[in-house]
This record gives C-alpha cells, structure tokens and sequence, in this order.
C-alpha cells in the first residue's frame, strides 16, 4: 500500500540537521532495545556534528525525509565510502504499515544508481523481521552474519 500523500524530499543544506539528528536517535533506541542487552555500549562515542552537515550538504552521502505535508513522517539516510551503504531507516510509529519505508528505500536505491554506485549494504538486526521483509523485497540479499559474545 503506497501513501500518495506522502512526498520523499532529499535534505539539501543545514536546515534539517537536528531533525535528522533526532530521526536516528529514534532509530538507535528503537536498536538498542532489539539488542542483546550485553551488547548496549553506553561508552559509545556521538557522531561528529560535521557528520550531519556532510549528509545534509550531500558529501559523503545523502539523506531523505519523508513529509506529511509538514510533518516529518520518516528517514532514510546513506553513506558514501568504499560502496553506498544504507546507515538509517525510520518510520515513524504511527506511519508504519503504509508503505512508507517502501518509498524511501525505492528513491535511496534510484538515487545511488544515479551517483554511479554499483553495490549498496546494510546491516540488519537479525530479530527485526519487519525490516529484513522490506529490504529483501527491495532486492537485497544475506551474505554475512555477525555475532557476538558477553565475555
């Protein structure tokens, strides 16, 4: 089911920086709590302020929101390296099951076409089958698995 009255913008320039600030930290609670609880580093350093701006301002990567009208209704956020790679997926709660992280993963995945790039990555916890569903639909397919240990 696709929402049409949702539209995808690509962030440009510094204007929504916190919201996108504030998107992945939904994404890293929303994480933390499908982890292990062995696995949860509150040693964990932040992201560099400059790792924002890079993506708002399109170097190293990019970023998407998806709006209703004016609210912000979800996130997709990429990174440029060696291969695109899919950092950050959020949907909203009370967007969920509309279709819209159908939507952004459809544009991440045109737009990395169009920057050139061959191959794109993500990484997926291997309890969030909502997300793994989505991301296999989108073509993507397992090659590794980490795991990990309480020593």
């Amino acid at each position: 089911m696709e929402n049409k009255e949702i539209e995808i913008k690509r962030v440009k320039g510094k204007e929504h920086t916190k919201l996108l600030m504030e998107f992945n930290q939904m994404l890293d609670d929303e994480m933390t709590a499908l982890m292990p609880v062995f696995l949860h580093d509150p040693s964990e350093k932040p992201v560099p302020p400059t790792y924002w701006e890079d993506i708002a301002s399109g170097t190293g990567g990019f970023a998407f929101i998806a709006w209703d009208v004016d609210r912000p209704a979800g996130m997709a956020l990429i990174e440029y390296g060696g291969c695109a790679h899919f950092e950050s997926l959020i949907v909203l709660p009370s967007y969920r099951h509309q279709g819209i992280g159908k939507m952004l993963v459809d544009r991440s995945l045109e737009q990395v076409r169009r920057d050139g790039h061959k191959r794109m990555t993500l990484n997926v916890l291997l309890n969030n089958e909502n997300a793994e569903s989505l991301y296999t639909q989108a073509g993507f397919e397992g090659y590794k698995k980490t795991m990990a240990i309480e020593l």
